[in-house]
């Protein structure tokens, strides 16, 4: 204030300048709040847009999540309805297998067997027997197949019942069971050296027949007659697994049964009324007349079963003439030789007969009439005399066609010297069937068999000239057939 005093124009006019200054100040400061305010906009703005963006982004993370949820949704949705598809085809291949099941199901009624045999009725047995009988499997299979293959296995009765009786395997299933189809075991049996049994295979399993060698009268040592294999093993039977058999044609007996022309080999395994329920070769089952059937002897007969003697012996199922070569007694076995053959074979004696009473011979039986000849016969064919050497007889390859009773079918056989060989085969019902050829020649006549899974077929001819003619019998598919045939050389 004082310097303004002195100096008054000085200060005037600073004053001027002052207030020019105080005002480009504050346009200053306005122009700097204005630029602040204007950033301040632009911060604003920028911030407004960078949370705009954020804001942008955050609804396109929305839409993104949204649409993976959506897309998860999809997926999930996808895999619920293949599951669904996966259980519906399920349960539609469990609808088809308990409808299969359903169909392939066999109803029997109780006690009744898929054979022509009756019911039996209630078992002289009891809970903890040892008896003999197939599989249940067995049972059905025949009832739904017609065929099948059986075997009578060792088994103990749970409870016996008036048609069926439980029972239980030695392995610890247990089932049910026609009485007819069970062998009981009587028990408390006491044998001697020499006796034949009906028991079980002990150190195996399956059904046996076996001659008395030793031990004691209630634990005997046996040979199995039915075992060809390890025939000469002994083995010890244990108390109550065994009884005797005395009577022919009683349970477990050999029986030889009309078959055709010839006889087939069978062993009982129930008798009722008229009738007997038999299993044969490769485990047949079937039932038979009685009338039909000769029961062979349970005692070997020395007089007739001997060394040179001729007997009716089993050839793959069919009876056939034999020679007996020498026999012996205390294992139970003949020693034998079919026609056509030098091998010797053994079978039980039990399966062997001196007769059939009178049925036809299985092969050739020739009768010496002078040094040079010999009359043939042989089922159904003609005597015809020829001699024994005789070159003229036309030996050869044969071919040439067979039929009869709804089989049809070709034959092809090689006739040598001692010597058959060949091949048949044909139809039977639309059923195809074929089979190999073996067996023997001797002057102009011939007999063989050929046998496999479905077929056991007997042949036998003679040569006339260059044809060849004879019959074919025996089973085709489990069913009897009989057929003539005739080739050319």
């Amino acid at each position: 204030m004082l310097l303004c005093l002195v100096a008054a124009p000085a200060c005037s006019s600073n004053s001027g300048d002052s207030g020019d200054e105080a005002e480009n100040v504050e346009a200053e400061e306005s122009d700097d709040e204005e630029s602040d305010d204007e950033e301040s906009d632009d911060d604003e703005a920028s911030d407004d847009e960078e949370s705009d963006d954020e804001e942008s982004d955050d609804e396109a993370s929305d839409d993104e999540e949204k649409d993976d949820e959506e897309s998860d949704d999809e997926e999930a949705d996808d895999e619920t309805a293949k599951k669904d598809d996966e259980e519906k085809d399920d349960e539609e291949s469990d609808d088809e297998t308990a409808k299969k099941d359903d169909e392939e199901k066999v109803d029997l009624e109780p006690g009744k067997v898929p054979f022509e045999f009756p019911a039996v009725g209630k078992l002289s047995a009891e809970a903890g027997d040892y008896v003999l009988t197939p599989s249940r499997s067995v049972l059905e299979q025949y009832a739904k197949e017609g065929k099948g293959v059986s075997i009578y296995y060792t088994s103990k009765i749970v409870e016996v019942g008036d048609k069926e009786t439980k029972v239980k395997s030695l392995a610890g299933t247990e089932y049910s069971m026609p009485n007819a189809m069970i062998i009981p075991l009587r028990k408390e049996e006491k044998v001697a050296k020499g006796d034949v049994v009906l028991t079980w295979w002990q150190s195996g399993s399956g059904m046996q027949r076996a001659i008395v060698t030793g031990g004691s009268a209630t634990e005997p040592t046996v040979r199995y007659l039915d075992l060809k294999t390890n025939s000469d093993k002994e083995d010890t039977l244990k108390p109550n697994s065994f009884h005797k058999l005395t009577t022919p044609m009683e349970v477990g007996s050999t029986v030889a049964c009309k078959d055709g022309s010839r006889h087939s080999r069978w062993v009982v395994t129930a008798a009722a009324e008229d009738k007997l329920l038999l299993v044969g070769f490769a485990g047949k089952m079937a039932a038979m007349a009685k009338s039909d059937c000769v029961g062979l002897p349970l005692a070997l007969d020395a007089s007739k079963i001997k060394k040179g003697a001729k007997v009716q012996a089993p050839f793959v199922g069919s009876y056939r003439e034999a020679t007996v070569a020498r026999v012996d007694a205390a294992t139970g076995r003949v020693y034998i030789t079919f026609e056509g053959q030098t091998k010797e074979q053994d079978v039980a004696f039990i399966d062997v007969t001196s007769s059939l009473d009178g049925s036809a011979p299985a092969v050739a039986e020739e009768t010496k009439t002078d040094d040079s000849t010999t009359t043939a016969k042989a089922g159904e064919i003609d005597v015809t005399k020829v001699k024994k050497d005789d070159p003229k007889i036309g030996y050869g390859n044969f071919r040439g066609s067979l039929s009869g009773g709804g089989v049809s079918g070709s034959i092809m056989l090689s006739i040598k010297p001692g010597k058959l060989s060949g091949n048949m085969k044909g139809t039977r019902n639309g059923e195809k069937w074929n089979t190999g050829v073996s067996g023997s020649a001797r002057g102009a006549t011939f007999s063989g068999s050929g046998v496999n899974k479905t077929t056991s077929l007997r042949v036998s001819g003679k040569i006339v000239g260059r044809t060849a003619s004879g019959t074919v019998t025996g089973r085709i598919n489990g069913k009897s057939a009989s057929m003539r045939f005739s080739a050319n050389r």
